[in-house]
């Protein structure tokens, strides 16, 4: 009997064994009692069976295993003992720890022996077996080695893919992570492979890999400087993709919209480019590590636009061109419209030959203005969206032309002259030529010469440094030109043909006088007393170019005066003078005696031209203030006795007083000369009326004055007004004589 306990923590079991020993006449032994052999070989074991105590017999051999999986074989199944003999045991299956009892039968007699069969495998599984993963990037799967049947061997892993990373080996059980990747997008089963001698199992993992195409509409877009052209970008998912794509452009003259698309989808790329070039624009799409790029190239087309000429001159009333230029830029084919504006202070008008071009040509810019000055004038060409524009300055020049006197007088056989002045306007430069035009009268006209205009120089050039030039005008009036007026106009030309630019002067008014003479009297009035002479000087002064004798002759507004003429002719030179004696007397009055010149023209024609003077034979008058004289016996009277002349005329009057009995009368002054007055006394002793007589007298004339004189006696004698008489008289006469010198004073004033 045996006790056999068992033992765990705190439980204890026991049981109790009984054995019987039995006596087995042949024993099995197996060699060697443990196989160990990998999958897919036979395990073999030598089973010996040996006679015990000399039997003999046959003994039958059959196996049994712990597991169905286990299939196992004995060769031979039977031995004939005499001593010993052998079988072999033969065990094949899958992986694992097996036992497998031996039996040996005869008859009734069993004997047995064990023996444990490891058959040694390794299993080989993925995880995960089915990977998504973009184009480019690493999927991963965890590949795991198993030993079975206790297997302790080496399993070396490979792949069926070069996208895939190397595996390292694997030592009994264990794990390496296989890393693989793929460029594009497909779905591709990736074969692992484990080998250990001669085991090899392999495993799969499903990678499905994604990604997406980006697709331009156009990859070649036309379009204007300025305006904008797109490309519509398609994106197309590949193996179920359905990540965010980013977009971005090389150009920060393009936009992308919208910037992000999920899975599959459009954006839009649109760029607008500043000048003509033709540039490849790049738009990527970005989704972790799948990158890709579609190029559009952009031709972008302008035209230029410029001109032959950008600064033109003209003469005012001609035309100034410039020829526009549009070049086409980068195959430009657009139609180009052009348009000019005018910034102008001088009413310059502009035009072009060709308002559109068809991409490329030419059209011609005119411009005239009808007064000098600097204009700019903008031509802008358009097409679509584009506008380029240039500036053309246009300078219209002119020239000016003055005369510096607008009238000339000039006599016949003299000449005159004047300065005309011709200057640049605006930097006119270049030659001018100088003609001249005498205009006859419009009605009249008498003769048939003309006066000639000559010119110190008959070309004048204006430089930029010479802006202005004075010409002499000489005008030569012969004698034959007939008195009258002309007019002179001065001509300035430059240029020729539809250049030709013309300037006339302001019109010179040419009087010719008449020939003839002047004639004054010196002096002009020939005044003179009663009975008397006087005389004056005539001179004649040429005019209008007159000369050669003149024939003097007199003639009188009234008779009654008697004139003659130191010389009946004189001889003129051209503008010189020549005089004769003119002397006269007459009869008292006032005479116009005219002189008379005939002559001949220096054009052959006889006429005459008269003067006058002014020839007076005056006479003075007499008069007395007061005309009556009242005294008083042996008082002395007073009165004013004045001469007057015309023409102040100074002549000598004689006064002479007739004696009157009784009455002593005396002047101041008997003898008076010019207008002027003595004083008269007078007294007496014996009371009574006097008439008192004054004569005077000068050449041939003899005038009187009489006053009454009354002398009161003594019995006469009273009061006036309370005053002696004598007294009042003499007050009276003193009155009477300031009135008289005031009178007097006040008419020589006048």
């Amino acid at each position: 009997m045996a006790n056999v306990t068992g033992t765990s923590g705190s439980l204890i079991h026991f049981v109790i064994v009984g054995v019987s020993v039995v006596i087995f006449p042949f024993q099995l032994v197996a060699t060697p009692s443990t196989v160990a052999v990998n999958a897919g070989s036979l395990a073999n074991s030598t089973i010996t069976v040996k006679s015990l105590n000399g039997f003999t017999g046959t003994v039958n051999l059959s196996s049994s295993s712990s597991s169905a999986s286990l299939s196992c074989s004995l060769a031979p199944t039977n031995v004939v003992l005499g001593s010993s003999g052998n079988s072999t045991l033969s065990c094949g299956g899958p992986a694992g720890v097996y036992t497998v009892t031996v039996s040996g039968t005869n008859g009734t007699l069993t004997s047995s022996v064990r023996v444990t069969v490891e058959i040694q495998d390794f299993r080989i599984n993925a995880s995960p077996a089915s990977v998504t993963v973009n184009a480019g990037s690493v999927g991963a799967s965890s590949i795991s080695v198993t030993g079975l049947g206790g297997f302790a061997g080496v399993v070396s892993l490979g792949t069926n893919s070069t996208s895939c990373v190397s595996l390292n080996s694997v030592t009994d059980s264990g794990s390496v992570t296989l890393s693989c990747t793929f460029a594009s997008a497909r779905t591709i089963v990736v074969a692992i492979t484990g080998t250990s001698g001669t085991l090899s199992h392999s495993t799969t993992v499903t990678f499905t890999v994604q990604d997406f195409t980006i697709t331009p509409s156009s990859t070649s877009v036309v379009v204007d400087v300025g305006s904008a052209g797109t490309s519509s970008i398609t994106v197309a998912a590949l193996n179920g993709f359905a990540g965010t794509i980013s977009f971005v452009s090389n150009s920060t003259s393009c936009t992308v919209s919208p910037l992000t698309v999920t899975g599959s989808g459009n954006t839009m790329l649109s760029c607008t480019f500043s000048s003509a070039s033709t540039l490849l624009v790049t738009v990527t799409g970005t989704n972790q590590n799948l990158v890709h790029s579609a190029t559009i190239t952009y031709t972008v087309q302008d035209f230029n636009i410029a001109a032959t000429s950008m600064s033109v001159t003209a003469l005012v009333n001609a035309t100034a061109t410039s020829t526009i230029t549009v070049t086409a830029m980068n195959g430009f084919t657009g139609t180009v419209g052009l348009s000019d504006t005018v910034a102008s202070t001088n009413g310059l008008t502009c035009a072009l030959s060709q308002s559109s071009l068809p991409g490329f040509g030419t059209s011609v810019l005119s411009c005239k203005a009808s007064t000098a000055g600097t204009s700019t004038v903008t031509v802008t060409g358009r097409s679509g969206l584009i506008s380029h524009s240039i500036v053309v300055t246009v300078d219209v020049v002119d020239f000016s032309i003055t005369v510096s006197q607008s009238e000339m007088t000039v006599s016949e056989g003299s000449t005159g002259s004047t300065t005309v002045t011709i200057a640049s306007l605006n930097g006119f430069s270049g030659s001018i030529s100088l003609t001249s035009v005498v205009v006859k009268p419009l009605t009249g006209f008498a003769g048939t010469a003309l006066p000639t205009v000559s010119f110190s120089s008959l070309t004048v050039t204006l430089t930029s440094s010479t802006t202005s030039v004075n010409v002499l005008v000489t005008v030569s009036v012969g004698d034959d030109v007939y008195p009258q007026g002309f007019g002179i106009e001065v001509n300035a030309t430059t240029g020729s043909g539809a250049e030709l630019l013309f300037h006339v002067s302001g019109a010179i008014s040419l009087t010719v006088p008449p020939p003839g003479f002047k004639m004054v009297s010196s002096p002009a009035s020939i005044i003179v007393g009663p009975g008397g002479s006087g005389s004056s000087t005539v001179t004649l002064t040429s005019q209008g170019g007159q000369s050669g004798p003149i024939s003097l002759s007199l003639s009188y507004s009234a008779s009654g005066a008697a004139c003659s003429l130191g010389l009946s002719g004189l001889n003129l030179p051209v503008g010189g003078s020549n005089s004769t004696g003119l002397s006269c007397s007459g009869q008292i009055g006032s005479y116009t005696v005219t002189v008379t010149g005939a002559f001949t023209t220096p054009y052959g024609v006889r006429t005459q031209l008269s003067g006058s003077t002014r020839f007076v034979v005056v006479d003075f008058s007499i008069s007395s203030t007061p005309t009556s004289i009242l005294i008083d016996a042996g008082q002395t009277g007073h009165a004013q006795i004045s001469i007057s002349w015309p023409d102040s005329y100074n002549g000598t009057v004689t006064l002479q007083l007739v004696p009157v009995s009784g009455l002593n009368a005396s002047l101041t002054s008997s003898t008076i000369t010019g207008s002027k007055t003595t004083t008269l006394n007078v007294i007496s002793n014996t009371g009574a009326v006097y008439s008192l007589v004054i004569t005077a007298t000068s050449g041939s004339s003899s005038h009187t004055e009489t006053l009454t004189v009354t002398v009161m006696g003594i019995s006469q004698t009273s009061t006036i007004f309370g005053l002696d008489p004598a007294v009042f008289y003499s007050g009276v006469g003193v009155l009477v004589v300031v009135a008289a010198a005031g009178i007097l004073l006040f008419r020589r004033r006048k």
